[in-house]
């Protein structure tokens, strides 16, 4: 196993395990606390999504980042009830589940062997930098006795 992965089988038991990994994930990343609680909802939830529709076979979930976008991987063995989840018309409209990882991430798709999430990071980092930038520039600016405002 990867050190960007973890298996789990949808349940209860399985919520511990994903709150471990989306704490690594936002680590790793350098991931506010807003970010942190939407992915864990989405992986929570994406969890439950699973759970009550009857899909037992494990899951693992992996994660690739460029730094601007974060895509999590819930590749599922192919079983019958995950066939039936992937083609039910009514998913996108009618599941609490689905509406809270759509709405709280950046993208959703539906494979044949899996779920991709999506979020966007880019501006996360974004920010640290303009953030670090002005302290540097404060910094050296006191350093040659220019003043700076704000």
């Amino acid at each position: 196993m990867k050190d960007n992965t973890i298996v789990f089988v949808p349940g209860s038991k399985a919520l511990r395990s994903i709150e471990a990994y989306t704490e690594k994930i936002c680590e790793n990343l350098f991931i506010n606390d807003t970010y942190f609680g939407n992915i864990l909802m989405c992986l929570t939830e994406l969890n439950e999504l699973f759970n009550e529709n009857g899909i037992r076979n494990e899951v693992e979930l992996s994660y690739q980042t460029d730094f601007t976008d974060l895509i999590i991987n819930a590749n599922i063995i192919e079983s019958e009830d995950y066939i039936r989840l992937k083609t039910n018309k009514d998913l996108s409209q009618n599941d609490v589940h689905y509406h809270i990882i759509e709405t709280l991430s950046d993208g959703v798709q539906i494979l044949d062997d899996g779920i991709i999430l999506e979020f966007n990071i880019s501006a996360l980092h974004k920010s640290i930098y303009e953030s670090r930038l002005k302290h540097i520039k404060i910094y050296f600016n006191k350093m040659v006795g220019v003043n700076h405002e704000s």
